[in-house]
């Protein structure tokens, strides 16, 4: 699956976020979009999972030389961020039996072995209601790596990991991206910098403002 991003802009009332950002991003890429704090990056990965639109300009996935309706895209993708929420309700063991009754689990991970995997596995009767920020933040990456999909999205994937976290999550990296997509937004070199995944593109979500 190949993903183009074509003029693409976004305001908000009179203030325009970004403006005439342009990419082609094949399949297999890693890219990284970096940015001052508010400067619109989490908007960027909102308007590539379908779920904001844009002002201007256009976003276009296709697959076997056929563009995906937009209703499509999110059988494509998965998505991690700090503001996204986990049902608290849900103990991880139902958490991840509801997550994948939708969504296939990458080829070569058995479910019950994603516990283990996210360093969580004497914490599955737990409701995630009491899970620390650290431990939700490792069940919202492992469930973006683990399920099969062509692209995943992280914005600032190492909030609220600890050194030991952090280390982990670079790990999944080098393990389990293989030849899908990963589009991380961040400001933070550890994040994204990793020994075993070389970028293929850097965004300066800066360079796309206006005067």
């Amino acid at each position: 699956m190949n993903l183009q991003v074509k003029n693409l802009g976004k305001r908000f009332q009179r203030e325009w976020i970004f403006k005439g950002l342009s990419s082609d991003i094949p399949q297999g890429s890693f890219v990284v979009v970096t940015g001052a704090n508010g400067s619109g990056k989490s908007t960027l990965l909102k308007q590539i999972t379908g779920a904001m639109p844009q002002t201007e300009g256009e976003i276009i996935f296709t697959q076997n030389d056929k563009q995906l309706p937009i209703d499509q895209w999110y059988k494509q993708l998965t998505y991690a961020a700090p503001y996204l929420e986990l049902i608290e309700e849900f103990t991880l063991t139902e958490l991840l039996d509801f997550h994948f009754q939708f969504r296939k689990p990458l080829a070569g991970i058995a479910i019950a072995d994603m516990p283990r995997l996210m360093m969580l596995e004497n914490q599955t009767h737990k409701y995630i209601s009491d899970y620390s920020s650290g431990m939700k933040q490792r069940v919202k990456l492992g469930l973006a790596f683990f399920t099969h999909c062509a692209l995943i999205l992280l914005d600032e994937p190492g909030s609220n990991l600890d050194i030991n976290g952090l280390a982990w999550y670079r790990s999944l990296i080098g393990t389990y991206k293989g030849e899908r997509t990963l589009i991380i937004c961040s400001n933070d070199e550890t994040e994204y910098k990793i020994k075993e995944a070389e970028i293929s593109l850097l965004i300066n979500i800066m360079d796309y403002k206006t005067a």
